[in-house]
């Protein structure tokens, strides 16, 4: 009786992985990018529109969990000083 071989084939990296790679470059490459741009716009605005960016492009890539993501940027806005910490950190009214 022969003996049977299995075949291990290799497989390519999932598109669920290929967006998390693509995503964690993005996540840092186009912040920094608008961050450094001469774009005809306030210091504040610009720098805002970077730390934003960083939060849409993870949370649409899922590359950090939604709440980390959201802290992340909360924290962002407040040590790279585009907002004080009481605007960064504040809950809407009703918000519970």
């Amino acid at each position: 009786m022969g003996a049977t071989e299995q075949v291990v084939h290799a497989t390519p990296l999932s598109v669920s992985a290929n967006r998390k790679v693509i995503g964690g470059i993005l996540t840092i490459v186009l912040p920094v990018a608008l961050w450094f741009l001469p774009l005809p716009l306030a210091t504040d605005a610009k720098h805002a529109l970077a730390v934003a960016s960083f939060m849409i492009i993870a949370w649409i890539t899922e590359v950090l969990p939604h709440a980390l993501t959201g802290m992340a940027g909360c924290y962002l806005f407040w040590v790279l000083k585009i907002v004080d910490f009481g605007v960064a950190a504040a809950q809407r009214e009703g918000d519970t």
